[in-house]
């Protein structure tokens, strides 16, 4: 994901947190994402640029006071994997906002789950 693209989810993460009830949590993004198999690669570049950009944006004193927080599930592109690590993001990570998977087939995999949780999700 290209450095623009993380700062674009992020702003909308930003809209988001306005209007969360409590200014004091994290803004928890969550990212089902290729950290093993085939696309291990460019999910390794993926986590690498949202770390990044989350020290930059904490360091600026956070969403509106707020700190914000990444997480990223193994999906190794693969939509049953994508499924699992996703559910595991909603349920127990309590994240605020999706991302959507580096492939396409996890990330259409993933999108209903978002929809039914009611959470955002990015996809660029």
């Amino acid at each position: 994901m290209r450095k623009s693209a993380l700062l674009r989810a992020l702003a909308v993460t930003l809209v988001l947190g306005a209007s969360a009830p409590s200014f004091a949590a994290d803004i928890e993004i969550g990212f089902p994402g290729p950290i093993s198999g085939p696309a291990s690669f460019l999910g390794q570049q993926m986590k690498w640029g949202a770390e990044q950009a989350v020290q930059e944006i904490n360091q600026r004193g956070g969403v509106l006071g707020r700190k914000v927080s990444f997480i990223m599930q193994d999906s190794q592109c693969r939509p049953a994997d994508a499924v699992s690590a996703a559910q595991k993001l909603i349920s127990q990570d309590k994240v605020d906002v999706l991302l959507g998977d580096l492939c396409s087939g996890a990330t259409m995999a993933v999108m209903p789950l978002a929809e039914a949780a009611h959470k955002p999700m990015i996809v660029s």
